[in-house]
């Protein structure tokens, strides 16, 4: 079965809601390295996503450094527009910190690969195992402390392609 997002209703001339359906349809097209959604409607707007779809290519990442890790970005707004989450794979180095932030424009999940992590969300404290998850409300001030003997790595996933940061 394929499903597509298909637009209910138009608003006004040249706009539409941002409520969305799911439906059976027929496959989406895929060339190589292109998605193309279809969204059938009076102006038969199509909206592209590029994508690494081919296993032999390698996925591009973006690296960023910080004093307590780093966060290796798989998918957000930079690196594929358009897109309306983001994911990364985060490294807290052994005994530091991630400090307090929140991010007023979406949510995050958080999924622990490696290591043992305490997670402070809104001053209580949570200790994290390998497999363990924690969800994040938008806004919500919250901050990652490694309590491992080695460097922490997890999955982190938000709600909007690119986050805001703010330092609490």
């Amino acid at each position: 079965m394929n499903w597509n997002l298909v637009r209910l209703k138009k608003i006004k001339p040249g706009c539409f809601n941002r409520k969305f359906r799911l439906f059976e349809t027929k496959p989406v097209r895929l060339n190589y390295t292109q998605i193309t959604f279809e969204y059938p409607g009076p102006a038969r707007r199509k909206k592209n996503m590029n994508q690494n779809l081919i296993k032999s290519e390698p996925l591009k990442t973006k690296m960023t450094s910080q004093d307590w890790g780093s966060m290796e970005w798989l998918v957000d707004d930079s690196l594929s527009p358009g897109a309306d989450m983001s994911v990364a794979v985060m490294t807290v180095k052994m005994g530091e910190v991630a400090p307090a932030h929140s991010h007023p424009n979406c949510h995050e999940f958080i999924y622990l690969v490696q290591g043992t992590i305490e997670e402070i969300v809104n001053d209580q404290k949570r200790v994290l195992m390998v497999g363990d998850s924690v969800y994040i409300p938008a806004g919500t001030v919250h901050g990652t402390r490694n309590l491992g003997a080695e460097d922490a790595k997890m999955i982190v996933s938000y709600s909007a392609g690119m986050r805001k940061y703010e330092s609490a």
